[in-house]
């Protein structure tokens, strides 16, 4: 998760019901660079918090890992907390991009243990 505030498209937030029911528990996970605030991440954690997309999230604690490349990260993560699902922002640029342009995206795609949902956002 990045650390900005962004708001989810209508067809993300079309899901909320879907993982309501599931009631499945949600860990933001942001990655840090090594020498980075550790406070940093809150303004994400929030943004997710308020985007509709799952009311798990309010109480959802923050995720940090320091020090490794993000989509590194996000697997360590996903491997630690034994995840079934990795939910990544998406704010846009294509399929295609993400794919051939070495974005934290096509990483996590390539190399996941698990599937991954890509969430179309709107930056603010």
């Amino acid at each position: 998760m990045e650390d900005h505030p962004f708001q989810l498209t209508p067809p993300a937030r079309a899901l909320a019901p879907v993982l309501d029911a599931l009631a499945c528990p949600i860990t933001p996970v942001t990655v840090l660079p090594l020498h980075h605030p550790l406070a940093a991440g809150e303004a994400g954690l929030r943004a997710a918090q308020t985007c509709g997309l799952a009311t798990m999230l309010l109480s959802a604690k923050l995720r940090r890992v320091v020090g490794v490349r993000p989509a590194t990260g996000i697997g360590e993560a996903a491997d630690t907390l034994e995840a079934d699902l990795v939910a990544l922002l998406d704010q846009g640029h294509g399929w295609v991009h993400k794919m051939f342009s070495g974005s934290v995206i096509a990483d996590v795609l390539r190399y996941s243990q698990v599937p991954v949902l890509l969430l179309p956002v709107v930056t603010e």
